[in-house]
């Protein structure tokens, strides 16, 4: 076993404020994504439905840079059971919000339930999954990321070496959690653990590269402004739906 120098114990307690600038930039994307979904499904604009639909691959990327950071800040954090369970009870607390005045698109296991739960399970086998180097472990959760990425359309793999989903995974109504759904689902915001526990676990072996000592840009605050967003940017995702709905509302876009 390597044991840790000096200068990478010291690394370790540093913050990495490009993390918080990259994740500020996912998280200005996503609200700009959401206000565009309001646009188009609620407000019904012609020119908004249009540009939402143009935006399919960017979301995606988003969607993969934040899920990875947030697999990096796992790595680094030591309090990912306690943020997790606190998360945990927002995502439920949104489920039965959501399933009132939404009911047939509440959202069941969106992105907060999925970080919440991704969070607690890195915190029950994290000090098991650090044996593995990460030049092992990041390929490896990228690859199951890759080859469960379809399973909430049916199918496991990709292209020619692919596979149908068992039915007695896709007719079990309570499995949906893991990616197994049926057409009778349907959710406003869906982020199963597969492949998203999976991204989550790759950026987590990303991030432990960064307990040693990074080049010095690392570690400039480039941008304070973002870097503030950055850090907080889990309570941006919890309140900037209602508050964006809200003002569109009060504003009756025309």
């Amino acid at each position: 076993m390597i044991k840790p120098t000096k200068s990478d114990a010291g690394a370790a307690t540093r913050r990495i404020h490009i993390i918080d600038i990259l994740r500020a930039v996912a998280i200005i994307y996503m609200v700009f994504y959401h206000v565009l979904f309001d646009l188009a499904f609620v407000w019904r604009y012609d020119w908004a439905i249009q540009l939402y639909d143009s935006q399919r691959y960017i979301v995606i990327f988003d969607e993969l840079i934040f899920v990875v950071l947030s697999g990096v800040c796992a790595n680094l954090s030591k309090s990912n059971a306690e943020r997790g369970a606190g998360l945990l009870c927002i995502a439920l607390g949104f489920t039965a919000v959501t399933a009132f005045v939404f009911p047939g698109g509440a959202i069941y296991f969106g992105v907060l339930h999925m970080l919440s739960c991704s969070m607690l399970i890195y915190a029950a086998v994290g000090k098991w999954l650090k044996k593995i180097p990460w030049w092992v472990g990041a390929p490896l959760f990228a690859a199951a990321a890759l080859l469960t990425w379809n399973v909430k359309r049916g199918y496991f793999g990709i292209g020619d070496f692919s596979f149908a989903v068992p039915d007695i995974l896709v007719y079990n109504n309570n499995l949906y959690p893991f990616g197994f759904i049926n057409a009778s689902y349907a959710a406003a915001d869906y982020f199963p653990l597969m492949p998203w526990l999976f991204v989550f676990l790759a950026g987590a072996y990303v991030g432990s590269l960064c307990r040693k000592e990074l080049p010095k840009p690392f570690y400039k605050n480039y941008c304070p402004p973002l870097a503030f967003i950055g850090r907080h940017s889990l309570l941006i995702y919890v309140i900037h739906q209602p508050i964006i709905f809200a003002i569109l509302y009060i504003i009756k876009p025309l």
